[in-house]
């Protein structure tokens, strides 16, 4: 089922392919990004809204709609986060061969495909888990790598795939670690 969604290249050997089983609300970062923006949304009532509010100029009238208006593209900006991280979540298939690591994601339009190979990644790591469903990251970056990567569009591009709550991850984890140690020399 979930293989047919990536091509895979001639002589490349399927070795598992799954699909994130829970789908969690906050990521790393957002633990980060979430109270800045709170408190950018409280500076800018505080300091844009409530003052017009309090002034009755005409003047003033003109800027309400307007302020409103970037409230709402605010919020929408950390609500959307959410929405679209767990529509690309219920979406994606990770697919692991003797080659690449594949992860396969339709967020609001398309499709999109990542893949990286297994000898340019570093050794798999389980860093969540909760019974036999975690997450698998390659390498262990910092929260403040984190946050450059997510705000850096360059590094974004620069793919280094999470196999996030996946079932049986230490069998995965274990899978990707031998095809890792099983690929010819250069």
């Amino acid at each position: 089922m979930a293989s047919e969604l990536a091509d895979l290249y001639p002589g490349e050997r399927l070795l598992w392919t799954g699909m994130p089983t829970r789908f969690p609300v906050l990521s790393r970062t957002d633990r980060v990004i979430l109270p800045l923006s709170a408190f950018a949304v409280i500076m800018f009532v505080s300091n844009a809204i409530v003052p017009i509010l309090r002034d009755d100029r005409a003047g003033n009238v003109v800027m309400v709609p307007f302020l409103v208006l970037v409230g709402l593209m605010v919020t929408h900006l950390l609500a959307g986060r959410f929405v679209v991280r767990r529509r690309e979540l219920r979406t994606t298939t990770y697919t692991v061969t003797d080659r690449r690591v594949i992860v396969v994601s339709r967020p609001l339009l398309g499709q999109r495909v990542n893949s990286a190979y297994l000898r340019s990644l570093p050794p798999p790591l389980v860093v969540s888990e909760s019974g036999t469903v975690g997450t698998i990251r390659f390498g262990q970056p910092t929260l403040l790598q984190e946050l450059m990567r997510e705000g850096n569009r360059k590094r974004r591009m620069e793919f280094v795939p999470e196999l996030i709550e996946i079932d049986n991850v230490r069998q995965v984890r274990d899978t990707i670690a031998r095809a890792q140690r099983e690929l010819p020399p250069h």
